[in-house]
């Protein structure tokens, strides 16, 4: 399990770990609606707003 905050409203988000790059997942304290993208060079993912 990793952790990341939101990128909306700076929760912090805890990630199974069997998500992958293009995934969406939402967070449980804005509803918002949250992109997974990979960081190239790297086994880090970044999440993006998607609204």
């Amino acid at each position: 399990m990793k952790e990341y905050s939101c990128p909306v409203c700076d929760a912090d988000l805890t990630l199974d770990g069997d998500e992958r790059p293009g995934d969406a997942i939402f967070c449980s304290y804005c509803n918002s609606t949250i992109k997974i993208y990979a960081i190239k060079g790297s086994d880090e993912l970044k999440l993006v707003d998607d609204n």
